[in-house]
């Protein structure tokens, strides 16, 4: 009970507190869960979605649906009840640091991989039947550098396009590039 208050990552502060009051169920041990609980009064909720990092984070537009993206998989979550909606999508490569982002009809998930072979996939990923399709895979930054391989991904107003600007690199030096939703295809 008392390890969990000199403990910072709040998930294993909550696991010590927890697992004192198993132990021992006291006054000490419940003082500290709600000691745990007082100094953290911004967590609603806490989920762990995945035992690896979370590198990206995308709510829908209605705000009813989150989806996490980690090394390899793209994860999704009911927001009101904090339940996972399917399986895991799983995708080739880490979810690229803060590249994912839904179409604004929200029907659509694109998301940016980084592949340990110094390529940068990018998928569209249908959050309801977990289906995905790759639209590009170009040549990337040394996966050494980290997953971050584009700098921002977004969908043009009416959801026909997706735009992204990838971290310079020897095949496109910081230029935007944007794919034609319906196809596939670069049109820029």
């Amino acid at each position: 009970g008392a390890e969990a208050l000199a403990e910072t990552n709040i998930d294993r502060s909550l696991l010590l507190a927890v697992a004192g009051m198993d132990l021992e169920d006291s006054p000490e041990t419940r003082s500290d869960l709600l000691s745990v609980l007082q100094n953290t009064p911004a967590v609603f909720r806490l989920i762990r979605p995945s035992q690896n990092d979370i590198t990206s984070l995308a709510a829908r537009p209605d705000g009813r649906l989150l989806a996490s993206g980690d090394s390899g998989a793209v994860r999704f979550h009911d927001i009101r009840s904090w339940k996972s909606r399917g399986n895991p999508v799983r995708l080739e490569g880490r979810v690229s640091q803060d590249a994912m982002v839904f179409s604004p009809d929200g029907n659509e998930l694109a998301v940016a991989t980084a592949t340990s072979a110094n390529r940068a996939n990018v998928y569209l990923v249908q959050p309801l039947s977990g289906t995905k399709r790759l639209i590009a895979s170009l040549p990337s930054v040394p996966a050494g550098i980290g997953p971050r391989r584009f700098t921002h991904m977004d969908f043009s107003p009416d959801g026909k396009y997706l735009a992204a600007l990838p971290l310079a690199d020897s095949y496109n030096r910081g230029s935007l590039l944007v794919w034609d939703v319906a196809t596939g295809q670069q049109v820029l």
